[in-house]
């Protein structure tokens, strides 16, 4: 009898979950308001990118070659 309340109340608990979750995505497309760009230039699917979204990432998020060439230069220096 404790088992078949037990199941109740755990399918009761998840049917009250599953209609507190969202019906909706609102996700806000912030890079493409950056770039211009439609959300399809750098994804194929959701994590999936493209060659040019895999660029955009590993440039900093920054389309254009905003970056100046030298971006990889280090200096050191030593005082005293």
């Amino acid at each position: 009898m404790r088992s078949i309340q037990n199941r109740t109340t755990a399918a009761v608990f998840g049917l009250g979950l599953l209609a507190l979750a969202p019906t909706t995505a609102q996700a806000i497309p912030a890079f493409a308001a950056q770039t211009g760009e439609e959300c399809s230039a750098c994804h194929i699917g959701f994590p999936q990118l493209t060659a040019y979204g895999r660029e955009f990432k590993l440039e900093g998020y920054v389309a254009g070659g905003t970056f100046p060439t030298w971006k990889n230069f280090a200096l050191m220096s030593q005082i005293g």
